[in-house]
């Protein structure tokens, strides 16, 4: 199954209330991370709402949103704090780009969607260490524990499958 081929539909009210339900969780999740006593932001939250952007509507509204999530939460709580908000901008792209994408699809979706979740965590990390080690960001390389970001891997990718089973079925 493609990429493309996952995607319902694109029309503008479809769209608009994906968008609406997607930023709605924003909202919540950044609420939520207030309260809860676990730290939300380790499970890759802004990723978890990208999934049905993805899936269900048009490229060009999912690189919007994957680009200003982060600036969005930044404005509305100073988190992530800048300039880490740009590199994080700069990972869900990455991410949506290769999901996105046709050319990776060689080695079916569930493949796609590690390397999508490898290659931009690497890049994530890459410029997060030279941002470090040139003295524009004051944090420690890895502040999410592994097995915390192995476990955001499972929860991702099982819902990316759930999403995909369901469109399955609806076909």
């Amino acid at each position: 199954m493609t990429t493309s081929s996952m995607r319902l539909t694109h029309s503008i009210p479809f769209t608009l209330i994906i968008d609406m339900i997607v930023v709605s969780g924003l909202y919540l999740s950044i609420s939520y991370a207030h309260i809860l006593p676990i730290p939300l932001y380790m499970l890759d939250p802004m990723k978890l709402l990208l999934l049905p952007v993805i899936i269900y509507t048009g490229r060009k509204n999912v690189l919007f949103l994957a680009a200003t999530f982060p600036l969005f939460s930044f404005l509305m709580t100073g988190h992530p704090v800048f300039p880490k908000f740009m590199i994080i901008s700069l990972e869900l792209v990455v991410f949506s780009i290769i999901l996105l994408s046709e050319r990776f699809t060689v080695y079916g979706e569930n493949s796609k969607f590690f390397f999508a979740i490898i290659f931009s965590k690497t890049i994530y990390y890459a410029i997060k260490g030279i941002l470090i080690s040139s003295g524009l960001l004051t944090s420690s390389l890895f502040s999410t524990p592994i097995r915390i970001q192995m476990l955001s891997i499972v929860i991702l990718f099982a819902i990316f499958w759930l999403m995909k089973a369901q469109l399955s079925k609806n076909k």
